[in-house]
């Protein structure tokens, strides 16, 4: 069985071609990112301001970067799209030798976004958990 052509071998506006869904699915996920640090992390905060909570250092931080994020989206958002964009050109450009690049880049972006995601449901339940204890 002969193999398939190396992505040397491949024209370029293939080899970008098929980074587009994945750099598609990115764009996507960072957006749900963006939507959680714009309408669930203000929403939660200002109950921690009604009931005058002390909140954990994880819980400060994740409401700082959502402040960021809320008050700088039109600049955050299109920046961090665009950073992604380069690199996903910069992996549909690499020698076929080098593809675990590609799945780096693709699931890299994903287990970021969990772990951010993932970091601010934990410290938000964990101020609520500090509220319960309050009461």
């Amino acid at each position: 069985m002969a193999a398939g052509p190396s992505n040397a071998e491949k024209p370029i506006d293939k080899r970008l071609a098929s980074v587009l869904p994945g750099w598609g699915l990115h764009v996507v996920g960072i957006a749900v990112l963006f939507l959680f640090a714009a309408m669930f992390v203000p929403k939660c905060q200002r109950y921690f301001e009604e009931f005058e909570l002390d909140l954990p250092a994880v819980t400060v931080w994740i409401i700082a970067l959502s402040r960021v994020v809320s008050d700088y989206w039109f600049l955050v958002f299109p920046v961090v799209a665009l950073l992604d964009g380069v690199l996903a050109i910069l992996v549909a450009l690499l020698p076929s030798g080098v593809s675990w690049v590609r799945g780096l880049w693709f699931w890299g972006i994903f287990l970021l976004i969990g772990l951010l995601l993932g970091a601010g449901v934990v410290s938000m339940l964990l101020a609520f958990v500090s509220l319960i204890n309050s009461l």
